[in-house]
């Protein structure tokens, strides 16, 4: 019987241990806390602003940053809308739009792979990597050549998160 009434003591005090607890201040009338939570993916895509064809063909996209979160891929696209002209095609020009105007083509390459005319994916980073899963650099071949003198040409790229 000893141990049954302790038993119930014990249980009483732990449940009472358990209860909210009101704290009384003198003179505290009110009091408030700001909560705040951001839920933004946040990511560096780095791709160079230009490239010299006399040194590399290679144009190498990179990510420093990739805070997203699993099951989300950021792809880098070459916006084919504003990159190609002339049937898919990109160029190279030396001084356009004027009477002296002179243009390359270009092939546009992933390995083996031609992209000309198409928004082709250049990138990819899933799941918060930043090693660049589509592997191969994008690849700029002059076709043919011209006049001597400086071409060049722009290409546009569109970035997603799906």
């Amino acid at each position: 019987m000893k141990k049954r009434l302790i038993s119930l003591l014990m249980v009483g005090i732990m449940l009472f241990s358990l209860m909210p607890t009101t704290a009384f201040a003198q003179g505290a009338t009110s009091g408030e806390t700001l909560v705040t939570y951001t839920v933004n993916a946040s990511y560096e895509i780095n791709i160079p602003a230009s490239i010299n064809l006399n040194e590399t063909y290679n144009l190498v996209i990179t990510a420093s940053v990739m805070n997203t979160n699993w099951g989300d891929r950021v792809s880098v696209f070459i916006d084919g809308a504003k990159t190609y002209e002339n049937g898919g095609n990109f160029y190279l020009y030396k001084d356009k739009g004027t009477p002296n105007e002179a243009k390359i083509r270009c092939d546009l390459r992933l390995s083996t792979s031609v992209v000309n005319g198409l928004d082709f994916e250049v990138a990819r980073f899933d799941d918060g990597s930043t090693i660049n899963l589509v592997g191969d650099p994008l690849q700029i071949t002059p076709i043919g050549g011209g006049p001597p003198g400086t071409y060049t040409g722009t290409i546009y790229f569109r970035i997603t998160m799906s």
